[in-house]
């Protein structure tokens, strides 16, 4: 017999899933149900218990993500207004995320050997996907002769088309013909998808390989892909759009990094031209 909680979050993941998909499932049906185990009854719960849980949570971001877990559940599951709304907004400290450089990212992909790996990576940052969007890649969503790729599964539930280039397409032929995939593009050892742990494991070996002094994470040849597209002249509209964003203020942050790299070339070539000046 079910109890009234675990009939609560029942009905919470299958209202989330409307709109969310994969880890962030996972992680809000996990925060919901911490919820529930502190306050019990969430009919009698009050706005001093919902903050104070709330605060439990260390970072910014999870306490964003506290925040808006219990806001879905109060509106879909267990109707509470009078606690939606004096949920305070949590602005979060805006971190500039680490990039690779395009020579950086050229010698990456030729030294990989591991033909799985050097795929992952380069679909990674030639298609500008979050680790969730590769694992979950079908053999239907490729399209051989668009050269396309349909990406599912992607944050906020949103469908789009990414294109990649004819590279690409050779490469993924001569995956196929090696691995033979089955439904999933990347199959793992002992399971039908592909871990992101194991992908993030290869990519930290490879990158440390080449010596290069960055935490590159596999969200970071996303992060890398859109500053080289906008660093190279593509619109910052068809960039919003590669990526899957809804917000056209979530791409402008990747001006940021053109511009930071622009004053890190400018800082290199006045340390010449200065050193030149004082030798003079």
């Amino acid at each position: 017999m079910k109890t009234e909680n675990q009939k609560h979050i029942e009905t919470y993941q299958n209202l989330i899933k409307l709109s969310c998909s994969g880890r962030t499932i996972d992680r809000y049906t996990s925060i919901v149900s911490k919820y529930l185990t502190t306050v019990g009854d969430p009919k009698a719960a009050t706005y001093a218990e919902t903050l104070k849980f709330i605060h439990t949570f260390k970072s910014q971001s999870s306490k964003k993500q506290a925040q808006g877990a219990l806001m879905h559940f109060y509106k879909g599951v267990v109707h509470r207004p009078d606690l939606i709304p004096r949920l305070p907004k949590i602005k979060q400290a805006q971190k500039l995320p680490e990039i690779l450089s395009q020579t950086e990212i050229t010698t990456l992909l030729s030294s990989v050997k591991n033909l799985k790996h050097k795929t992952i990576i380069t679909l990674l940052y030639h298609c500008g996907l979050r680790i969730n969007e590769l694992l979950n890649i079908q053999i239907k969503d490729i399209n051989g002769t668009n050269r396309t790729l349909h990406v599912k599964y992607s944050k906020g539930a949103k469908h789009r088309m990414v294109p990649f280039s004819l590279d690409v397409l050779l490469l993924l032929r001569k995956y196929f013909k090696q691995y033979q995939p089955k439904n999933y593009l990347f199959n793992g050892q002992n399971t039908l998808k592909y871990t992101a742990s194991s992908v993030r494991k290869f990519l930290h070996k490879e990158v440390s390989k080449l010596h290069i002094i960055k935490n590159i994470t596999p969200h970071c040849l996303r992060h890398s892909r859109a500053t080289h597209l906008l660093n190279n002249g593509v619109d910052i509209k068809m960039v919003k759009d590669f990526l899957g964003h809804f917000k056209i203020e979530t791409t402008e942050r990747y001006l940021h990094l053109t511009v930071q790299d622009l004053q890190n070339q400018i800082d290199q070539a006045d340390t010449k031209i200065f050193t030149l000046q004082i030798a003079s």
